[in-house]
């Protein structure tokens, strides 16, 4: 059995749910029906595996998040949040389920029935099978002790599993089997292991999002791969180690001028690599080629997250500045990732509360044109924040305010003239 407590936008409700399946969505045949524009008929269910339980999307057209991420499988555990439309489901807990049946209670009894005979039965035996019996118990523990320690072993680290399965799903990605992938990953990981089943789910978003490359085209794909392989080059490059030298790496800056140019990834390396291209690469044990790009890269990642803010689209000034710190962390000596980690945690805590604060100035200019039952131009104010902002938190937000202008519109109507 287990329990689930479902938000929508109109209350909310918990419900107790067993069985092997769970269907969730709006249609008449599900188990747990939501009524939601933006869930599909049979949006997802829940799986009863064991003592657990798992989530399987069901092809559905807006798709399904666990805790904020879109997945297509997910082991759940206690306050997982499934979010599907507007909606959210609270996952709270899981247990066997189900009462015990009839059939259940008389194979019980049965079986207890058969345990007291067998033990009149062998009151009567004689010294020699006791011997043999006896003899047989002790190999029997013996042998139940060596795959208990065995077992134990094998599961007694859950981290060591995870490795296991990302190196199953490494295999996979190779023969170019990502889907495959990605359902061994959610159908093997354990979710107890901490630091590894973490590992394990951004990998398998790594898997994902090279999917999608590889659907656009091999080339972008192949050049991503060709700049992580330039980037840990440089790494050790500049960092005095003779693992690399020019040699190994200024091939592979001349593949990405070249035949990988037109690739966003192409262009992505010229960008964060300028000197390199330019032929003026910096001499071995330097450190970050130079401290001047870096923090000139850092002025422009800033400049260009200001001129999203101004525009409304916060959620483009994140990822320009998340941007700037991934595709250069890897090159970044440990003193830089201290000074520019921080500066970047702070610019992307200033976006988000400049969103909220944006959000709220905005909401009171509706609600006066509320006041003045100028409802359109409400609507379309929120409308606008919905298209610009891009964060789910307020274009869910915004979504419930225009339901509620809509209600007050329908509200005046109705009224007498």
């Amino acid at each position: 059995m287990a329990h689930l407590k479902i938000t929508t936008p109109h209350g909310e409700r918990e419900q107790e749910v067993q069985g092997p399946l769970v269907l969730i969505g709006r249609g008449p045949t599900t188990t747990v029906s939501i009524q939601d524009p933006q869930a599909s008929k049979e949006h997802c269910q829940l799986e009863r595996v064991g003592n657990r339980w798992k989530l399987v999307d069901l092809e559905s057209k807006n798709g399904t998040k666990v805790n904020g991420r879109f997945r297509n499988k997910a082991w759940l555990q206690r306050g997982d949040k499934i979010s599907l439309g507007q909606t959210v489901v609270e996952f709270g807990g899981a247990g066997v389920g189900g009462a015990r049946t009839h059939h259940d209670i008389a194979e019980e009894e049965g079986g207890a029935r058969e345990r007291v005979h067998a033990r009149r039965r062998g009151s009567g035996r004689k010294p020699g099978d006791v011997l043999m019996l006896i003899g047989l118990t002790v190999l029997g523990l013996a042998l139940a002790f060596l795959v208990i320690k065995t077992i134990g072993e094998s599961t007694e680290n859950p981290a060591s599993g995870n490795l296991v399965v990302m190196r199953e799903a490494k295999e996979m990605v190779y023969r170019g089997d990502y889907t495959g992938a990605v359902d061994y990953i959610d159908d093997h990981m354990d979710p107890t292991a901490g630091e590894s089943y973490h590992a394990l789910l951004e990998y398998r978003d790594q898997i994902q999002e090279d999917h999608q490359l590889a659907k656009k085209g091999d080339a972008d794909l192949e050049a991503r791969q060709l700049l992580r392989t330039l980037q840990r080059r440089i790494a050790w490059y500049v960092r005095g180690d003779e693992k690399f030298t020019l040699d190994d790496i200024m091939p592979l800056v001349e593949r990405l001028k070249t035949e990988y140019a037109d690739t966003e990834n192409g262009k992505t390396a010229r960008q964060i690599l300028p000197e390199w291209f330019a032929g003026r690469p910096p001499k071995p044990g330097s450190g970050l080629s130079t401290r001047s790009a870096l923090r000139r890269a850092w002025e422009d990642a800033r400049k260009a997250s200001q001129k999203w803010i101004k525009e409304w689209a916060f959620l483009e000034a994140r990822e320009r500045v998340e941007r700037f710190y991934s595709t250069r962390e890897a090159l970044m000596s440990e003193e830089e990732r201290e000074k520019y980690g921080p500066m970047v945690r702070n610019e992307l805590e200033r976006i988000t509360k400049l969103a909220g604060s944006t959000f709220v100035m905005q909401s009171r200019r509706a609600d006066g044109m509320v006041r003045n039952k100028n409802y359109g131009q409400a609507i379309v104010l929120y409308t606008k924040i919905m298209e610009r902002f891009g964060l789910d938190e307020y274009v869910r937000k915004a979504q419930l305010e225009i339901q509620k202008i809509d209600a007050a519109r329908e509200n005046e109507g109705k009224k007498p003239g």
